[in-house]
């Protein structure tokens, strides 16, 4: 069995904050991740985006340096990245939530061109995440 990794990037969005657009990303990620064999969610604040992604270590990097090139984002930083011993999320292709659905405000701080972890450990919005999974959702309300 692979060695099962996962990642948490951020990078700020250049696409606007619709619906429309999130089930389009959304679509695609379920499709690609289900074939890769990737889990994850994805978290909208502001302009800026947040992801949690696990799964085979070379999938997995293969997947960030697709999303890497994206052009509907700019300035994608890797912030933790490590092996993981379990799923934290094993039966999500891809998960997303924004603001209306849960507040991490206390763990991030945004502003106009930037979005800043005030979490002391950067895995602790994963957690947050996970344990509130009742806010999250397989896809965006049109």
């Amino acid at each position: 069995m692979p060695e099962l990794y996962h990642a948490l990037y951020h990078s700020q969005s250049l696409v606007p904050d619709t619906p429309s657009v999130h089930n389009e990303i959304l679509t695609v990620s379920q499709r690609n991740n289900s074939v890769a064999g990737i889990s994850g969610f994805l978290h909208r604040e502001g302009d800026f985006f947040l992801q949690y992604l696990e799964g085979p270590k070379t999938l997995l990097f293969s997947t960030l340096a697709r999303i890497g090139r994206d052009p509907r984002h700019k300035n994608f930083e890797i912030i933790e990245s490590g092996t993981a011993r379990t799923r934290m999320l094993p039966d999500w292709q891809m998960g997303f939530t924004d603001p209306s659905q849960l507040r991490i405000s206390d763990l991030l701080h945004v502003s106009e061109n930037q979005l800043q972890i005030n979490a002391l450990d950067p895995f602790d919005i994963v957690t947050l995440l996970v344990n509130n999974s009742h806010g999250l959702r397989s896809s965006v309300a049109a």
